[in-house]
């Protein structure tokens, strides 16, 4: 008989008992056998209890790992090399403490999709640089420039390299997104990695805006597609930063604009999970947000070293070699 098929289960008084879940949850929700992360959380459940399709021993001490992305991805990447894991740093230097590439910290899925779109050779942007105080940038990467046009394209050329091979020497990926709000060039609409300096902004020719969940996932879709296209084993893993906007450009509360943000990416990221099962995700937002008490440092935007540390901790139980609890 399946579910479907049950007779109606009822109280004395004739009630279907599921209906009064809201008001008596520790009953009803018994009558139907669930996982124990399907339930909201008690206080002081294990954490690892909160990821859903844990997959222990994907990561371990001979397993290529590379990162793109904002606070997760850096922080995983310290804690691996710490722990002498193997990690694909395909560039060094200046903006490349943070990730595998020489892009600084990386917050939202169009400029993930650029950074695929260079390794094939595929991103050719209308707006190539800024000069901005004697100096050239790359607009499209936080930190990087270069003396003179030459060197700019030896670097743009090796850069390019260096994206490919991530890709290809990668056995495990792990993104983290952090935000919708976004600059771009009206020319073409290719995303900068940060607002246009002072003396660069020009109002006829750049815009800011908040991608919406349809782009987010557009851009998802496209960095996931070139990536798997170069490396078929590639096994992905997204986050979503915990990490509040500092300040934002919308006309609005930064708390409001914060939410909406982070609500764009969470839905575009389950609609990518959705589309793609064999993706694993890593609920480092929620279990900060909504299960830690206290999390952050005084400034209230940056999480406490201890925080960081449990969920480094808790991501290597679910997905590394770390003895694991299960989340059954």
């Amino acid at each position: 008989m399946s579910p479907d098929d049950a007779p109606l289960i009822t109280d004395e008084a004739g009630t279907d008992p599921l209906l009064r879940c809201v008001h008596s949850p520790s009953r009803e929700v018994r009558l139907v056998r669930r996982n124990r992360c399907q339930i909201y959380p008690k206080k002081g459940t294990p954490l690892t209890s909160h990821i859903a399709h844990p997959a222990p021993g994907l990561i371990d001490r001979a397993t290529r790992v590379a990162s793109l992305g904002s606070c997760f991805a850096s922080n995983i990447r310290t804690w691996l090399l710490d722990h002498g894991y193997r990690y694909v740093q395909a560039e060094h230097g200046t903006a490349a403490e943070h990730t595998s590439l020489r892009v600084g910290l990386v917050y939202n899925p169009g400029t993930l999709a650029q950074i695929a779109e260079r390794a094939i050779d595929a991103f050719h942007p209308a707006e190539r640089l800024w000069r901005y105080d004697r100096s050239i940038m790359d607009p499209y990467r936080v930190f990087v420039g270069w003396p003179d046009e030459q060197a700019m394209a030896i670097e743009l050329d090796r850069h390019a390299k260096a994206c490919r091979l991530m890709l290809e020497r990668a056995e495990v990926l792990i993104v983290t997104l952090g935000m919708s709000e976004v600059w771009r060039s009206i020319a073409d609409g290719a995303i900068f990695a940060m607002a246009p300096p002072k003396g660069v902004l020009d109002e006829q020719a750049h815009r800011f805006e908040m991608l919406s969940v349809e782009e987010s996932l557009a851009h998802l879709e496209r960095f996931y597609a070139i990536a798997r296209d170069i490396n078929p084993r590639l096994q992905l893993i997204t986050t979503l930063s915990p990490v509040p906007l500092r300040a934002t450009y919308r006309n609005d509360a930064a708390v409001i604009s914060d939410a909406a943000s982070k609500a764009r990416l969470r839905v575009a990221i389950d609609e990518f999970l959705t589309r793609h099962t064999e993706v694993k995700y890593f609920p480092s937002f929620e279990i900060i947000r909504q299960v830690m008490t206290d999390p952050y440092e005084a400034d209230n935007i940056h999480v406490k070293y201890e925080v960081i540390q449990t969920m480094m901790d808790t991501f290597m139980r679910a997905f590394g070699d770390l003895e694991s609890a299960s989340a059954a």
